[in-house]
């Protein structure tokens, strides 16, 4: 699983001309005003993980943003299990989704983050689909199968509208 360093995913490519030159220079700066609105959401932020327990985020809703990138960094000692928890419909609660292997339905939605990924994210996008359709509520739970002795989990989420 390849890891990337992200300092903003929404960033635009600077506007060029049909020669390729930049239309806004130091000279030129124009007078643009972005109508874009890109939000950081932390859902686990420095999240010390002790035990071989189950640590479940709040139900954060994602209805108000078109697209979001769902972004997991690990420095912890051990590999991390984070589960994307669905809710489709209001009040419906958030629900774990099974995907077709070609023979049954099976638990579908874990994703295992390698330990000691100081300074890379990893994608969750790049691994379940699903989380690049419009969202509704979402919640995650994050676990490790052997308790970490040091290191910190970060889940977030760009949410661009």
């Amino acid at each position: 699983m390849p890891g990337f360093n992200i300092l903003n995913p929404f960033l635009k490519t600077k506007p060029i001309d049909d020669t390729g030159n930049p239309l806004f220079t130091a000279g030129n700066p124009g007078n643009v005003k972005s109508t874009a609105k890109n939000e950081l959401i932390s859902i686990f932020r420095n999240q010390a993980i002790v035990d071989t327990n189950s640590i479940s985020s709040a139900v954060i809703d994602f209805s108000a943003y078109k697209k979001t990138l769902f972004l997991v960094s690990n420095t912890t000692d051990q590999p991390i299990k984070v589960t994307p928890l669905l809710q489709l419909y209001a009040g419906d609660g958030a629900k774990s989704f099974l995907e077709w292997d070609g023979e049954q339905f099976v638990e579908g939605n874990t994703i295992i983050i390698p330990s000691n990924t100081l300074g890379k994210y990893f994608s969750l996008n790049s691994y379940l689909d699903i989380l690049n359709m419009p969202l509704r509520e979402i919640k995650f739970s994050i676990k490790a199968d052997i308790a970490p002795t040091s290191g910190v989990v970060n889940v977030q989420a760009w949410g661009g509208q």
